[in-house]
């Protein structure tokens, strides 16, 4: 394989806190503190708190100015992974690696642990659960979240409405 080379980098687009330089010095400074990353997921971190422990080391000093290699910059650049961030990543990698190790082992605690932390976290913020809010349901956690991703996914995007047991009781309940 051929190393990476920059133009196959996007920063047009992103903004600058989620460039790929930085979000690559995070990673390192993360990997530094925790070298066997995946085992300080699974064993060490149990709840949100140790997680974000483990997950919101800051990058060196040399990233508190720089968003790029070389070029400093005037503003702070990064304290490292900001709250939303550190969500994100907990439901979209520590979810599914717990959940999956959970089913690899047949141990259902760990599937009741991934259940207990979607719901210590907050909902996500993206178009998907916009559209349910403005349908006046609220995501109060994360659960709730990606149970609404779910259904969009499932019977919004392919219209299967006809399917969905909430379309059927919504529609049920406008005949009466």
């Amino acid at each position: 394989n051929s190393p990476l080379k920059r133009q196959h980098w996007n920063f047009m687009g992103v903004r600058p806190g989620n460039f790929p330089t930085l979000r690559i010095a995070q990673l390192a400074a993360i990997l530094s503190h925790a070298p066997n990353l995946l085992q300080a997921v699974l064993e060490d971190s149990r709840d949100f708190a140790g997680l974000k422990k483990l997950l919101q080391i800051p990058p060196s000093d040399y990233w508190l100015y720089h968003y790029s290699f070389g070029k400093a910059s005037s503003r702070m650049a990064s304290k490292g992974i900001s709250s939303a961030a550190l969500e994100l990543l907990i439901i979209n990698y520590v979810i599914p690696l717990w959940f999956a190790y959970g089913r690899y082992f047949q141990n259902p605690d760990w599937k009741e642990r991934c259940f207990d932390l979607l719901q210590e976290i907050n909902g996500e913020n993206n178009y998907i659960i916009r559209q349910f809010n403005e349908a006046g349901w609220k995501a109060e956690n994360a659960f709730d979240s990606q149970g609404m991703i779910g259904l969009f996914r499932n019977y919004c995007e392919p219209k299967k409405c006809l399917q969905c047991k909430i379309a059927q009781s919504l529609i049920r309940s406008e005949n009466k």
